[in-house]
């Protein structure tokens, strides 16, 4: 892919969190392959994570991350995803600023189908909030998902994208 395209990221999405839901443990070994493929190809990684750290010390998510990334914290942002039953968006924000050198956030409409309701319904004043809730924290990149949120299926902007990028520029 390096070879055909100009590729300066990867992402990382809720690895930790999938191996939690699946009772698996972490694999530790295997991400620092990655990330080491990452620093030495020059690329930067965006890591996302939806679940919270537990006094139970199978149930770690940030303290996983933290470990992993270690020697490598330079070429990784960590971001909390919205889409957590865990966290409130501004607790898991805050969460990730304390503890990790670059953050990020991914702003997701799925935070209101884990509330119970339809993703397509979510109110954009809310995905607005955190938005500038992860802005105000610090957040260096935020990333929004999912596509068809943003996106109707002719791929035209939705009037919640419109209504956002209207307020954030």
């Amino acid at each position: 892919a390096q070879q055909v395209a100009n590729i300066k990221w990867i992402r990382i999405a809720e690895i930790c969190s999938w191996h939690l839901e699946q009772k698996q443990d972490f694999p530790t070994d295997y991400v620092r392959e990655i990330l080491e493929f990452a620093k030495q190809n020059d690329l930067k990684v965006f890591w996302t994570e939806w679940k919270n750290d537990y006094p139970d010390k199978n149930h770690e998510t940030f303290s996983a991350i933290k470990n992993a990334i270690q020697d490598y914290e330079d070429i990784v942002w960590v971001s909390f995803s919205t889409n957590s039953g865990d966290l409130e968006p501004t607790e898991g924000f805050l969460k990730i600023r304390d503890e990790f050198t670059h953050i990020g956030a991914s702003v997701q409409a799925f935070y209101w189908d884990t509330r119970g309701y339809n993703l397509i319904d979510m109110p954009p004043s809310l995905l607005l909030e955190h938005t500038l809730a992860a802005k105000g924290i610090g957040a260096e990149i935020i990333q929004f998902e999912p596509y068809w949120y943003f996106f109707n299926e002719e791929g035209k902007i939705s009037n919640p994208t419109k209504l956002l990028f209207s307020i954030l520029t």
